[in-house]
């Protein structure tokens, strides 16, 4: 027969104290020894204690977590206005603001460098495209097919993830796509193209 302890923190808890409370009772009819007793309950009364602290401690990141949460709220509110004051004052200026770090920083986009991240997953009937714009307004999603050495524009889109509907060539027949991506700022493609990325498309469900 196998053994059985239990995988979970709660429950191996629970099965090691009714071990330790129940196991005196029934010495006799399972050929223990003192020794052999004593040792049991030392892993046993170790491993409670192991338990027991690791309880204590996620106790302790719970309420230290949600005090967080509630000084946030309340502190951050707080500084936002006060800040905004700052912002507008008469006598406020780029310098300290700057010196602060009282406005995020947007990195310049570099046009010339610019590559966009793409992914592709194929599922039926359909291909899911995730993109990363990297600072660029848009982008333009190219395909082709296995074979064919011309991209084709599938959309411009300013949101991932795009799903291409575009239908398999040979109904029921699975094919292999690669997709790439293209950076746009206003209606100009700019920098490099995204690493081009291969997905197989599964063929169509044909109804008898």
């Amino acid at each position: 027969m196998a053994d059985f302890v239990p995988k979970q923190d709660n429950a191996r808890y629970v099965w090691l104290t009714n071990l330790k409370n129940n196991l005196p009772k029934h010495v006799p009819e399972i050929d223990i020894t003192p020794a052999r007793l004593a040792q049991v309950n030392a892993w046993v009364d170790e491993l409670l204690a192991a338990l027991a602290l690791v309880r204590q401690k996620r106790d302790e990141w719970l309420a230290a977590s949600a005090q967080k949460k509630l000084t946030a709220r309340r502190n951050l509110a707080g500084l936002r206005k006060e800040i905004a004051r700052w912002k507008t004052s008469s006598n406020g200026s780029t310098g300290a603001i700057a010196g602060l770090q009282l406005s995020a920083s947007v990195p310049a986009l570099d046009a010339d460098n610019h590559q966009p991240e793409l992914e592709a997953r194929g599922y039926l009937g359909q291909v899911r495209l995730r993109f990363k714009k990297r600072g660029a307004t848009n982008v333009n999603l190219y395909v082709r097919r296995e074979g064919e050495t011309a991209w084709r524009l599938v959309a411009r889109v300013s949101r991932s993830p795009y799903v291409d509907l575009t239908p398999v060539a040979v109904p029921g027949v699975a094919e292999t796509r690669e997709y790439q991506a293209m950076g746009m700022v206003q209606d100009r493609e700019i920098g490099r193209p995204s690493n081009p990325v291969s997905v197989t498309v599964p063929g169509t469900v044909i109804v008898q």
